[in-house]
């Protein structure tokens, strides 16, 4: 290693190996913040954090070398071993029967214009749900990993949800009392997270094991109509994915213009608008994807288009065209 240029090459990569183990540790952290009711999940996710910052601290020391942060890479690898094992034998026990509330057989229903739509029953205040999802979590491999899956949703969803009731039995109270000296706070609290909230439960349903192409029907009528092809309103969403900073893009319909338009959100209220019905969102927050895709949002994007549910989303476009 006397080599200038190989001693030049190798502190860049110990820099990098740093920099990766301190964005890896950060959000590790983040996950066991969010995984509070589980002990188990939170043991596993400090092991893990902790070899990422033994790693941090070989590749720290300038005599550290290739051999020894090799050993320390595979301690990371067997705590994520124990860690999916973990989640993998408690999925046997989570239920994947219950009905999914999108699905034709979870709502009554009425028709117009010959197309089902689902009779929404009416939520009270701070009694909000998680949805199940229709597929299992490894179902959407290799594209979308089960450890992602597991966290978006028994996660990151859920705690959407209890923040979500939480601000709404607040805001019950401040209705009750006349007291209306936090409402401000609370108000935000159920936008903000009432936004994730219907937002993750459209992403879970438009996207499905075995999907992707190119949809049919009117649905790519409309497209045509409003974007020339299906090509560029691809290219156009996926553009406008890789650039938004956390958020949403979404493909919503317009009953003010009556045609469909690509919308991107950022800090889950800004850079949107409203009135348009969401048809196809995608989550481009970095928990959406940074497991399996770290600093590699763009690929994804591109991975993303294989699971969305094409149908689904039909079915979505007529009840807003055929409803407003």
């Amino acid at each position: 290693m006397n080599n200038p240029y190989y001693v030049y090459v190798f502190d860049w990569i110990k820099t990098w190996i740093i920099n990766t183990c301190r964005i890896h540790q950060h959000w590790l952290k983040h996950q066991r913040d969010l995984t509070e009711h589980d002990d188990v999940s939170i043991k596993h996710l400090t092991a893990i954090e902790t070899a990422y910052r033994q790693i941090e601290q070989m590749a720290s020391s300038p005599h550290s070398s290739i051999g020894e942060l090799d050993a320390y890479f595979h301690k990371v690898l067997n705590a994520q071993n124990k860690y999916e094992k973990y989640l993998q034998i408690r999925q046997t026990t989570d239920n994947h029967n219950q009905p999914h509330m999108y699905t034709n057989n979870s709502f009554p229903t009425s028709r117009v214009s010959n197309t089902t739509i689902p009779t929404v029953q009416r939520v009270p205040m701070g009694q909000h749900q998680l949805p199940s999802l229709p597929y299992p979590y490894h179902a959407l491999e290799p594209y979308i990993d089960e450890v992602t899956m597991r966290i978006h949703h028994g996660e990151h969803h859920k705690k959407y949800v209890d923040n979500l009731n939480t601000a709404e039995i607040e805001i019950e109270k401040a209705r009750q009392t006349l007291n209306f000296d936090q409402i401000r706070h609370w108000e935000r609290e159920a936008s903000y997270n009432g936004v994730e909230h219907y937002l993750h439960t459209i992403f879970w349903d438009c996207i499905k094991p075995n999907s992707g192409g190119v949809p049919s029907g009117s649905l790519l009528k409309q497209i045509q109509t409003d974007f020339g092809k299906f090509s560029a309103l691809k290219s156009h969403f996926s553009t406008i994915a890789e650039k938004v900073a956390g958020g949403w893009v979404i493909l919503v319909w317009n009953p003010r213009t009556a045609r469909l338009e690509i919308l991107q959100m950022e800090k889950q209220q800004s850079l949107s608008q409203w009135d348009g019905v969401p048809l196809l969102c995608l989550d481009v927050s970095e928990h959406a994807y940074y497991l399996k895709y770290p600093n590699r949002k763009k690929e994804y994007i591109k991975h993303w288009w294989n699971v969305v549910n094409w149908d689904a989303v039909k079915r979505r476009f007529h009840q807003a065209r055929n409803s407003t």
